[in-house]
């Protein structure tokens, strides 16, 4: 019997190899006594030579008849000759194929014996090593058994079946997801949900360093206690953690790609440089989380809990985030390019530096957060709340700010080009050295606003409320203050060339020198 199981499997191959081999030799050896009849043939006289002979012996009695004879048979025997050395070239080229023929046969027997000695040795190894991991399975299994009586003085030999079990893991590629499977089992029959303590044991944080170094996926520990674990840099690609509890784990650089943590509680979690990206944490509680430097790319974070959360830097593109409370959550360098963000709670949030581009913040409360040197091109705060934010160099160029709300806010140096803030309520709002060119002011509340020195060339104002704003030294070449009220407004120094003030309210207003308006009549074209 071979090591695979299989009788006479092995001969028979054999056997046919030998039968090639010596047919090969046969034929070779046919080719080679032809070619050797064929030479003794041209060697010997033909009976058309022999003629010849007697002819010209005959004929020596004559003078003449010798003298023809002679000639003929000279011409004769030359023929002979040219004839014989190109047969004998022809047997030589045919004896050189015969020998290449039979060495290509030879080459590819021993190619055919080779394949057929390595690929039953490689069964007989397969063998060898399917029963040792067997074996070894089989014993990993029975330590990992042993009684969990208090005290156990068995936890030595359960640690050593669980890294028995690793190592079958490692060599026996059949056993890998069985060990998996029985590792994670074994979880969640010691740490459920209602058991006792608040850590795992030595032989769960032992499994739980094996499975995350296993780099399998898909890895079942749902409705696990698992509270404090040190799962620093593991494997979890696609796991389901659904409503485990993984209050205070550590995290760390854990790949979490796709995973499923519905309902899991990550409270004071460390998530630091976690991939998290595509995960469901749909109702999860992140509260007082660190994730600074994640992934969240795509994850599905409806009702889930970040109140006091860090997400300093963290990746949240393309992520739903609609009416999440995320209040004084620090959210510095953050990536929230195109995040939704509609209704969701940021007060007093650090967003400093954050990229908000393409990103949807309608109806978003952002009072009083920090947006120092964000970007939010092309963004959506419709409707938002963001007064007495804290908005210097934020570039804002393109966003939609209509009737959004930036009551006290400092937007000083901002980028406001070609942004819309139709009715925004900018009361008392600090715009100064603001770039809010071609941007849409038309019937804004810009009451007792500061603009000095802002940019305003062909700035829609129509209609909008300035009473008390300051403008001096603001540029409004080409902009539109029709019907605008600038009662009280100061407008020292400010550029007005081919500015409308048609119905413009001046009074108590300071103008440039040059300039003369009539109140609520005529226009004026500095």
């Amino acid at each position: 019997m071979t090591p695979n199981g299989s009788n006479g499997k092995k001969a028979p191959d054999l056997s046919r190899a030998a039968i090639a081999l010596v047919a090969c030799a046969s034929l070779f050896g046919l080719v080679w006594v032809s070619a050797d009849e064929r030479l003794d043939r041209l060697r010997r006289p033909s009976a058309r030579d022999a003629g010849s002979a007697e002819v010209a012996e005959i004929g020596a009695a004559g003078t003449s008849a010798v003298g023809a004879a002679a000639s003929g048979g000279v011409g004769a025997s030359a023929t002979d000759r040219a004839q014989y050395e190109r047969d004998l070239l022809l047997d030589l080229m045919v004896r050189g194929s015969s020998i290449q023929v039979l060495l290509v046969a030879g080459v590819l027997v021993g190619v055919f014996l080779n394949w057929r000695v390595l690929q039953v040795a490689s069964s007989g190894v397969r063998t060898a090593v399917g029963a040792w991991a067997t074996e070894r399975y089989g014993s990993a299994i029975d330590q990992l058994g042993r009684s969990h009586a208090p005290r156990d003085p068995n936890v030595e030999v359960r640690l050593g079946g669980i890294y028995a079990l690793e190592g079958v893991a490692r060599d026996s590629v059949e056993y890998r997801s069985t060990v998996v499977d029985v590792l994670a089992a074994y979880i969640r029959r010691n740490a459920p949900l209602l058991g006792a303590g608040m850590e795992p044991t030595v032989e769960i944080q032992s499994i739980l360093t094996v499975l995350g170094r296993a780099d399998a996926t898909g890895i079942d520990l749902r409705r696990t206690a698992l509270w404090g674990a040190d799962l620093r840099g593991a494997a979890l690609e696609r796991a389901i953690l659904t409503e485990s509890k993984l209050a205070g784990a550590n995290l760390t650089s854990a790949r979490l790609t796709a995973a499923a943590l519905q309902g899991a509680n990550l409270t004071g979690a460390t998530l630091r440089g976690a991939d998290l990206a595509n995960a469901d944490l749909t109702g999860a509680r992140l509260a007082g989380a660190d994730l600074t430097d994640a992934d969240l790319t795509g994850a599905r974070l409806t009702g889930a809990d970040f109140r006091g959360a860090t997400l300093g830097r963290a990746r949240l593109i393309d992520t739903d985030l609609t009416g999440l409370a995320l209040e004084h959550a620090p959210l510095a360098g953050a990536r929230l390019d195109r995040a939704r963000l509609a209704s969701c709670r940021l007060p007093n949030a650090v967003l400093t530096g954050a990229n908000l581009d393409g990103a949807d913040l309608h109806d978003a409360d952002l009072e009083g957060a920090d947006l120092q040197g964000a970007t939010a091109r092309h963004a959506n705060f419709q409707s938002a709340n963001l007064a007495r934010a804290r908005m210097q160099g934020i570039d804002l160029s393109e966003a939609n700010a209509s009737r959004c709300s930036m009551n006290g806010a400092n937007l000083t140096g901002a980028t406001l080009h070609r942004t819309s803030l139709y009715l925004a309520d900018l009361h008392r709002t600090v715009l100064a050295e603001a770039n809010l060119c071609d941007a849409d002011l038309i019937g804004a509340e810009l009451n007792g606003a500061r603009l000095d020195g802002a940019r305003l060339q062909g700035t829609q104002l129509g209609n909008a409320g300035l009473r008390g704003a300051s403008l001096a030294g603001a540029d409004l070449t080409g902009a539109d203050l029709t019907n605008a009220n600038l009662q009280g407004a100061r407008l020292d120094g400010a550029r007005l060339r081919r500015t409308k003030l048609d119905g413009a309210d001046v009074r108590d207003a300071t103008l440039p020198g040059d300039i003369k308006v009539e109140p609520r009549a005529s226009g004026a074209d500095g």
